[in-house]
């Protein structure tokens, strides 16, 4: 009699354990918050809802600057990455020059660079952002914006921050509120 009783404890404690485990290492898809705004397109790449991807695309001119949150959830991780893919294409006649771009976590740096002489580029990326940021910044400028070089593509593909995991259930810093 007991025993089932204990045996179905053990197995909801472990159930919340799992669901909860899961919450902390889930991605977290970037949301828009300030600065220029971009199109963005989400599509799902799976068979879950939860494999939506996002697409933020921009036309530069002469320089961008977009702020995204980092949607709360449960867990506190002390570290985590940025996963992204940045697409960059300049137009035809202009591969020399040069274009510049950076990630700030909270308005620290985390990941950046120049790229000139080809007139397409593909950057994967896995930045660490040293802890579950609350804010994430993309910047980017070119030498360009005039004459036969009037801008350039810039898009962002699905970037998510995915923390360590953390299954400290007793610290209060693990909860969201």
């Amino acid at each position: 009699m007991f025993g089932g009783s204990a045996a179905a404890l053990v197995a909801g404690g472990l159930f919340l354990a799992v669901m909860l485990g899961g919450c902390t290492t889930a991605d977290r898809p970037l949301r828009y918050a300030a600065g220029a705004r971009p199109a963005t397109v989400m599509t799902y790449g799976g068979d879950r809802f939860n494999d939506a991807e996002y697409e933020h695309a921009w036309d530069v001119r002469r320089r961008v600057e977009t702020t995204f949150t980092v949607p709360d959830n449960f867990g506190d991780a002390d570290g985590a990455h940025l996963f992204a893919g940045l697409h960059v294409e300049v137009p035809e006649g202009c591969a020399d020059r040069t274009v510049r771009w950076e990630v700030l976590a909270d308005g620290t740096r985390i990941g950046g660079g120049r790229l000139r002489w080809l007139r397409v580029y593909e950057v994967r990326s896995s930045l660490r952002t040293g802890g579950l940021p609350d804010r994430i910044t993309l910047r980017a400028q070119w030498d360009g914006g005039s004459g036969n070089c009037p801008s350039f593509t810039l898009s962002w593909d699905d970037p998510k921050v995915y923390p360590n995991a953390d299954f400290d259930f007793l610290d209060p810093d693990f909860y969201p509120w």
